[in-house]
């Protein structure tokens, strides 16, 4: 509940699980603060140029938070309903979710100012 109420803050509009230790959100603002583009994508684009792929790469750089990128998951045929989603695991000790939660707000306020 405590990271899925951190990611609504800071605008990833995360999908609310019912059980289990991930989330998925919506890292179109992410996409957009890395200049990241979806456009020119093809099902036979390589897994490390996918944008959830390069989203989540530059989020362990630039936040200090490391998401999953969901495409991995899907045939590369599919691949393109994953674009847009990276999840979270949410399986960690209070102190490591603490930091996590911190830093991404910090990354939402630097982005605002």
């Amino acid at each position: 509940d405590k990271l899925v109420k951190v990611l609504q803050e800071i605008g990833l509009n995360p999908v609310v699980p019912e059980g289990g230790y991930f989330v998925i959100c919506d890292a179109s603002i992410l996409l957009a603060a890395a200049n990241i583009s979806i456009d020119t994508l093809r099902p036979e684009t390589p897994l490390e140029e996918r944008p959830d792929v390069k989203i989540c790469r530059w989020m362990t750089e630039h936040v200090g938070v490391t998401a999953i990128p969901v495409s991995p998951f899907y045939l590369p045929e599919s691949r393109h309903h994953a674009n847009r989603l990276i999840r979270f695991a949410f399986c960690k000790d209070e102190a490591t979710m603490s930091l996590a939660a911190e830093r991404l707000r910090q990354w939402h306020r630097q982005r605002h100012e």
